[in-house]
C-alpha cells in the first residue's frame, strides 16, 4: 500500500496486454483497441525494428540531445536526467513521431486528428539509482491549453527494459482514474486539498 494524494489505494497490476509485430505494415487490431480502452495501454514488441532503433540511438548520441538534459529528483534522494522538446523536427525522432504506425495509430485510438505535444528522452546513468516517477499528467496539462484529457504517450524503450534495470509499472485501469486524482510522484499533483490549481467539477464527484 502507498499513500497517493492522502488516500490509500492498492496498485492492482493488470494482465499484460502484450503483442508482437512481425514486420510489414502495422495495423491497429480490435483487441489492441479494446485493451487501450479498458486498461489505458498495450505493448507492441517490434513496433520499432532493430534498424530503426540503431538510427534513433545514433541520432541521440551524435547530436545535441543529451547536452540539453537536466536533472530530475526522485523520491529517494537520487536523480535521473531528461531532455524535453516541443516540436517534431526533421531528424529520425521527428520522422518516428509523424509516421503512420505512431501518429496514424494514435488517431485511431483517440478517435480524431492528433498533434505532437512534446517529446522526452529519459536517461538513467549507470549505478546512479535515479528513477523517473510517472503520473497522470492531465490535471496540470489543462493549464497548458489541453482542454480535454484526449492524450496518450508512446513509450519506446531504447535499452532493455526489465525489472532489474527499472521497467515502467502501470496500475490497472490507470486511464480511468484521473477523476480520483491519483499521483504517483508523491508531490500531491492533482490533489484538490493541497494543489490549489485543481478545480473539482461536480461531474468528477459522481
Amino acid at each position: 500500500m502507498k499513500d497517493f494524494g492522502g488516500s490509500l489505494r492498492r496498485l492492482k497490476m493488470v494482465a499484460v496486454a502484450d503483442y508482437t509485430f512481425p514486420g510489414g505494415i502495422f495495423e491497429l487490431t480490435d483487441p489492441m483497441k479494446k485493451d487501450f480502452d479498458e486498461h489505458g495501454y498495450f505493448i507492441v514488441r517490434g513496433l520499432v525494428n532493430e534498424e530503426e532503433l540503431q538510427k534513433i540511438n545514433k541520432t541521440l548520441t551524435e547530436s545535441e540531445f543529451c547536452s540539453h538534459a537536466y536533472g530530475i529528483d526522485d523520491d529517494v534522494g537520487s536523480k535521473s536526467r531528461m531532455t524535453l522538446w516541443s516540436f517534431p523536427g526533421n531528424d529520425v525522432t521527428g520522422m518516428l513521431a509523424r509516421c503512420n504506425k505512431i501518429a496514424g495509430t494514435s488517431e485511431k485510438l483517440l478517435g480524431g486528428e492528433v498533434y505532437f505535444y512534446h517529446g522526452k528522452l529519459m536517461m538513467k546513468d549507470a549505478f546512479s539509482g535515479g528513477r523517473h516517477l510517472w503520473h497522470q499528467d492531465y490535471g496540470y496539462w489543462y493549464n497548458n491549453g489541453c482542454l480535454t484529457p484526449d492524450l496518450l504517450t508512446v513509450y519506446v524503450a531504447l535499452d532493455k527494459c526489465t525489472k532489474e534495470n527499472g521497467c515502467l509499472q502501470v496500475p490497472d485501469t490507470a486511464v480511468k482514474d484521473c477523476q480520483n486524482y491519483t499521483d504517483l510522484t508523491g508531490k500531491h499533483f492533482l490533489n484538490p486539498a493541497i494543489d490549489k490549481t485543481v478545480r473539482v467539477d461536480q461531474k468528477d464527484k459522481q
